[in-house]
């Protein structure tokens, strides 16, 4: 293999590198916007909202409706997501929809065992208070 076949490569894979970045950084601005939107319409209402993300550690954690950040086996990559439904199984198993067209959804237990493809999810919630805290 010449010297140019490495050279190549390299520049394949720090061109690759540089989309990856790219990407997580697109995914960091959508969450940054999430939360800018919700804070800007909550200060528009008249309360003061503390943003707090709870880990999944527990079956029954999520509802229909919730927003979700998923960490991923995929690259590490980052979703936004709502869970659009919950499923429960006949061994009492919980799975959590959030894609329905793409049938996109995690098993409660495998997240938290670590055997899932999804790695770990905050739900989002916010909480009022009246900025004293």
């Amino acid at each position: 293999m010449g010297m140019s076949d490495v050279e190549s490569r390299e520049s394949m894979q720090e061109s690759a590198d540089k989309r990856r970045i790219a990407e997580l950084e697109g995914q960091v601005r959508d969450l940054e916007s999430l939360l800018s939107v919700r804070a800007v319409r909550d200060a528009q209402a008249g309360c003061v909202v503390v943003p707090q993300f709870d880990r999944l550690t527990s079956a029954g954690q999520l509802k229909k409706g919730d927003q979700m950040i998923l960490v991923t086996s995929m690259k590490r990559s980052i979703k936004l997501a709502k869970v659009k439904k919950i499923l429960f199984t006949d061994g009492g198993g919980e799975e959590i929809l959030f894609d329905k067209k793409k049938n996109h959804y995690f098993i409660t237990s495998m997240v938290i065992d670590g055997s899932s493809w999804v790695k770990e999810v905050y739900i989002f919630k916010a909480q009022e208070g009246n900025g004293d805290e």
